[in-house]
C-alpha cells in the first residue's frame, strides 16, 4: 500500500500539483497541520484564494508582445495615443474622479516616483483597529497571505480590493491588496474598476491615472492566455485547456492580426508544433471512452471491430502497437507544450 504524504494528499484532492511557494505558505501557515485541516479543507483554501494573484502589466509597459511585428504598427500606436489622450481628457470630467481627487489629492495629482509612499500612507492612515493586515506589498505571497488572513481570520472582515502600479528600475509593476471596506483605497479600488469598465482601461492604470493623470494606453491588439499544467491521477500533466484571449481595435486589419498572432503563436509552441491525423484523434477518443478495467486486448479487439469496419487500415493486429499508439495519441492530445508568451 502506497502512502502518501501531507501535500500529496491535497494534491489529489486539487487534481493538480502544488508549486513549492504554495506548499510554503501553507506550511507557514499551519495549513498542513493535519490535526487541524483535513486535505479537503487545505485544498478548498487553495481554490478560494487561487495560486497566484499577480496581474501582469499591461505590453505596452512592460516592454513584452505589442504591435512593432504587425504591418502599419505605427500608424495603429499614434491612433491608440491620441485615443488615450481623449479619453483621458473625457476622465477628467467623471464625478468620481474629481471626487477622489478633491478628497485625497487636495495638493494636486503626485508624481509616479511618489505612488509608493502614497499608497502606503493612506492605508496606514486608515487602517482600522481590528485589521490585521499589515503594510501593503507587492509579492504574490504577501498578497496571498493577506487574503487569507482577512477572509479566514477573527473575527472575519469585509475588504474591497485596492489596485495600484509603480515604476521600479526595471520598469512598471502592478499590485493589488485586499484593504478595509470604506477607506480612501477602497475608494480608488472602485474608482478604477469604474474607470476600466468605462473606458477600456484595466484598473492597474486606471489607478496610476488617477494619481498621477499619466494616460493610459489602450493597446490597439493584445491578448491574455491562461496556460497551466493541470494535473490528475489517471492522466498526468496536460495543457490542453490552455487559452487565448484577444481584444482588438476593430479598424485592426485581418493582416495585422495574423501577423500579431503569428508571433505569439510562435512563442507559445516554442518547439514544432505538428497537428494530430484523424486516426491518432480518433484513438485519443477511444481511449477516453474505454472501461477502465479492459485489457488492452480487449480494447484492441473493440477498437476493430467498431472501427475497422469504417477503416479497414486503421485495423491493429499487434496490441503493443495499439497500446502504443493509443497512449501517444493521448500524450499528444492533452500535452502540447504550450508556455506563457
Amino acid at each position: 500500500m502506497v502512502t502518501l504524504t501531507p501535500r500529496e494528499h491535497v494534491e489529489r484532492e486539487l487534481g493538480r500539483p502544488l508549486t513549492d511557494d504554495a506548499w510554503s505558505f501553507l506550511e507557514d501557515g499551519g495549513y498542513t497541520d493535519p490535526e487541524l485541516y483535513k486535505p479537503r479543507e487545505v485544498a478548498d483554501i487553495v481554490r478560494t484564494l487561487g495560486m497566484s494573484y499577480s496581474k501582469p502589466v499591461p505590453p505596452h509597459l512592460s516592454g513584452d508582445i505589442g504591435t512593432p511585428m504587425v504591418p502599419g504598427a505605427e500608424l495603429l500606436e499614434e491612433r491608440a495615443k491620441a485615443i488615450a489622450d481623449f479619453m483621458a481628457k473625457a476622465a477628467e470630467g467623471d464625478n468620481g474622479v474629481r471626487q477622489f481627487r478633491s478628497k485625497h489629492l487636495p495638493g494636486g495629482l503626485i508624481a509616479a516616483n511618489d505612488i509608493h509612499d502614497f499608497v502606503t500612507a493612506l492605508y496606514r492612515d486608515h487602517l482600522p483597529t481590528a485589521w490585521r493586515v499589515g503594510e501593503p506589498e507587492l509579492s504574490d505571497a504577501a498578497w496571498w497571505k493577506a487574503h487569507n488572513e482577512v477572509r479566514f481570520g477573527r473575527p472575519r472582515l469585509r475588504y474591497s480590493l485596492a489596485y495600484w502600479m509603480e515604476p521600479r528600475i526595471d520598469g512598471w509593476i502592478a499590485g493589488r491588496w485586499p484593504v478595509p471596506v470604506r477607506s480612501p483605497l477602497a475608494e480608488l479600488g472602485e474608482l478604477s474598476e469604474h474607470l476600466a469598465d468605462k473606458y477600456r482601461w484595466n484598473q492597474y492604470e486606471a489607478a496610476a491615472w488617477a494619481l498621477t493623470g499619466l494616460s493610459p494606453h489602450v493597446t490597439p491588439i493584445t491578448g491574455s492566455s491562461t496556460v497551466g499544467t493541470n494535473y490528475t491521477r489517471d492522466i498526468g500533466s496536460y495543457d490542453v485547456t490552455s487559452r487565448v484571449t484577444i481584444t482588438l481595435d476593430p479598424t485592426v486589419s485581418p493582416e495585422q492580426l495574423a501577423a500579431w498572432w503569428r508571433e505569439v503563436r510562435h512563442r507559445m509552441l516554442p518547439g514544432r508544433y505538428r497537428p494530430q491525423q484523424v486516426k491518432a484523434l480518433r484513438l485519443a477518443r477511444f481511449a477516453a471512452r474505454s472501461d477502465p478495467d479492459a485489457t488492452w486486448e480487449e480494447d484492441r479487439r473493440r477498437w476493430n471491430a467498431e472501427v475497422g469496419g469504417e477503416h479497414p487500415d486503421w485495423r491493429y493486429k499487434d496490441v503493443a502497437n495499439f497500446r502504443r499508439h493509443a497512449k501517444d495519441a493521448v500524450r499528444r492530445l492533452l500535452y502540447v507544450g504550450i508556455e506563457s508568451p
